[in-house]
């Protein structure tokens, strides 16, 4: 996808809530419980703190490469990492847009639910890019272990990769058959439990590799 496009997608957080702006009350919710109820309201201004959290994020994307003393290395996954600036850019905008429907037509929308659901599929996809990404110091799996070897980095992507498609799509079958508290608890514990498997992992295979 062109990077014209991505912008775009990136302020329409922004423009919809401009658009929306007149419509929306006074107050509007800003948080929800673990039973996915709302349990903190705001002024409608605040919506625009979130709305523009996804262009701010994009231009991040877009500037950090240039700094990164590994960025010839980008141009070896240059689309995995489009990929992934646009499912993040996806993920942001889905969440705004939830977050206007709750202010203007329903505030009894499970949003706790909705993210869940988004998301596990954000962490789908981004196992399903991990292995893609080459070494780097600000994209994937950034251990002691992976930042001093490539190949480290390279297996510890692969492993990790599985392991974070696998909790994400677990996550996200458990938000629709599980009550929400329920499914919140599963995707916590799958989280940490992917995250810490693939820490020690890559330290594992660093081990390993100092013993050759």
């Amino acid at each position: 996808m062109k990077k014209g496009l991505l912008w775009v997608l990136a302020f329409l957080p922004l423009m919809a809530t401009v658009v929306a702006y007149p419509f929306l009350p006074e107050t509007v919710p800003t948080h929800w419980n673990i039973q996915g109820e709302v349990d903190g309201w705001g002024s409608r201004n605040t919506l625009f703190v979130s709305a523009v959290f996804c262009p701010v994020c994009y231009a991040a994307m877009q500037f950090l490469p240039k700094i990164d003393p590994k960025r010839e290395n980008y141009k070896k996954f240059t689309k995995g990492y489009a990929a992934l600036q646009l499912c993040l850019v996806l993920f942001f905008l889905l969440i705004q847009c939830v977050m206007l429907y709750t202010s203007l037509v329903s505030t009894t929308l499970d949003m706790t639910r909705v993210m869940l659901c988004a998301m596990g599929l954000l962490f789908c996809v981004l196992g399903n890019f991990m292995p893609k990404i080459r070494h780097n110091y600000f994209c994937g799996f950034k251990t002691p272990w992976t930042l001093a070897s490539e190949t480290v980095w390279d297996k510890t992507h692969r492993f990790g990769g599985v392991l974070w498609f696998w909790a994400g799509l677990l996550s996200f079958i458990s938000a629709f058959v599980l009550p929400t508290e329920l499914s919140y608890g599963v995707f916590f514990v799958l989280l940490m439990a992917s995250s810490l498997i693939t820490l020690g992992y890559s330290w594992w295979v660093w081990k390993k590799e100092q013993t050759k």
